[in-house]
């Protein structure tokens, strides 16, 4: 038997790449103030971030934190703090 949906604010991973255009996924890594974690789980409008090292997660806004490893600017909704730190670091090659 499938599960129901949370009513309310609850939101997928799918439903926050698209409403925040960030690559949100379980076990993504993050840099949340100012410290590298990975993403454990989604709840209500919020990721949760594992810091290494700590058993708990914390609940972070997507649009409040940094995304690695995957890049931003293939989405249509890319926010200028976002393009900037996804840009390439030129060569001097």
């Amino acid at each position: 038997m499938p599960l129901a949906r949370k009513e309310g604010n609850a939101l997928s991973y799918a439903e926050i790449r698209e409403k925040y255009a960030v690559p949100a996924r379980r076990g993504a890594l993050v840099i949340a103030n100012g410290v590298p974690g990975t993403v454990s789980r989604a709840r209500n409008c919020f990721v949760w971030v594992r810091f290494e090292g700590n058993a708990i997660s914390k609940p972070f806004r997507p649009d409040e934190i940094r995304w690695i490893g995957e890049s931003l600017l293939n989405t249509e909704k890319v926010s200028a703090c976002n393009a900037d730190f996804f840009k390439p670091i030129p060569s001097n090659a």
